[in-house]
């Protein structure tokens, strides 16, 4: 199945959603990482306060939960499909 046949919001399983969300969205938040957040933290370090602010630092915490989050789900359907990575 391909996206034009089954749209995101109308995938049968909460986590096909889920998946289905974060994988449109993730080349906005490389975007976001390679333009704003790591050059930002790098200015933060000489002082610079021009793009890092208090809610840079949740974006870390907040990229570590959703991949882990897509972890434990493909390593269940690895499991239930007795699948190894090589």
């Amino acid at each position: 199945m391909n996206l034009e046949a089954v749209k995101p919001w109308q995938q049968p399983r909460i986590y096909g959603k889920y998946l289905t969300g974060v994988n449109l969205i993730l080349p906005y938040v490389d975007a976001a990482y390679t333009f704003f957040w790591l050059p930002g933290l790098i200015l933060a370090f000489f002082g610079v306060y021009w793009i890092a602010g208090p809610l840079t630092l949740l974006v870390l915490p907040i990229t570590i939960l959703s991949y882990m989050v897509l972890y434990r789900y493909q390593r269940s359907v690895f499991r239930a499909l007795d699948l190894k990575v090589r």
